[in-house]
Formats: structure tokens, sequence, C-alpha cells
């Protein structure tokens, strides 16, 4: 089983975008798919226009939208109501949602190179401090205050 005039098995459709199989009747489930064609061995059929769908679903999904976010998008797109000013608003949404979180994890990057540094230098106050106060329980494995304060 695999491709038969143009059709692809459930399984050819999935090995041939990289999926799982059962990601498919998921997708149907959601809405994401509509319910494919039957075989005469009552097997799903997937057409080639479903298959670009489902790469559009795949690429949409290594760029971070969810599947809430592509099942509206492509309802938007298979009514008609979707125009392309409102389908690139939704993906420059998108890319700045990402430009946001790639500004997020800069700084976070910022804060641990300041860590990793000052651990080079043995300059941590806060380690330090952590390293005078506290003790590991070991039984437990948590931290135990050693002192009155910090």
């Amino acid at each position: 089983m695999g491709e038969e005039n143009g059709m692809f098995t459930r399984r050819a459709a999935a090995q041939r975008l990289g999926i799982n199989f059962e990601t498919l009747r998921y997708y149907e489930k959601i809405g994401i798919l509509e319910e494919p064609q039957r075989g005469a061995n009552g097997y799903r059929l997937y057409s080639v226009e479903e298959i670009a769908t489902l790469e559009l679903v795949a690429e949409m999904k290594n760029c971070g939208f969810s599947l809430a976010e592509i099942r509206e998008f492509l309802v938007m797109l298979k009514s008609g109501k979707g125009t392309e000013a409102g389908l690139k608003a939704g993906v420059a949404e998108k890319m700045a949602f990402i430009c946001e979180k790639i500004s997020e994890l800069e700084k976070i990057n910022l804060r641990l190179q300041r860590i990793y540094d000052h651990i080079d230098e043995g300059e941590c106050e806060r380690m330090r401090a952590v390293k005078r106060n506290m003790k590991i329980d070991k039984k437990e494995k948590k931290l135990k205050k050693v002192s009155g304060s910090y």
C-alpha cells in the first residue's frame, strides 16, 4: 500500500510527511483536516492537495504556530474569508512574538553569562552566601539553613 492514483494511504502520507500516522487521525479529530476519502478497502486516502495542506501545517508548526492557530488559519483560507492582508497580519503577529521571545532569551543568556563569569572568577557573592549559610541534607536532598540569617 502506498500511493494509488495520486492518493496516499495514511501510512504513506505520514511517511512522506515524516510524522506518525496517528497524527493524521488526530488532525481530523481537532479539525485541521477534514475526513479524507476512503478506498474500497475502507482505508483513508489523502489527495495531493491534502498532502500540500499537511506540508503547510508542518511548516507552520516548525515556525511556532499552535495547532489552534493553524486550524484558524486554515479555516480562513478554505472559507475564503481570509484576505492576504489578514493572513499576513497573522504571520506578522507571530513574527513579532518570536522577536519578543528572542529578546527575552538574549536577556536570560546575558544573566547566565554573568553567573558563568563570576563562577570562573570566584566572585559570585550569592553563591558564597549560599555555601556559607546552607548545607545539603543528604537524606532529604534539600538545602537546610545553617545560621540565623543570610
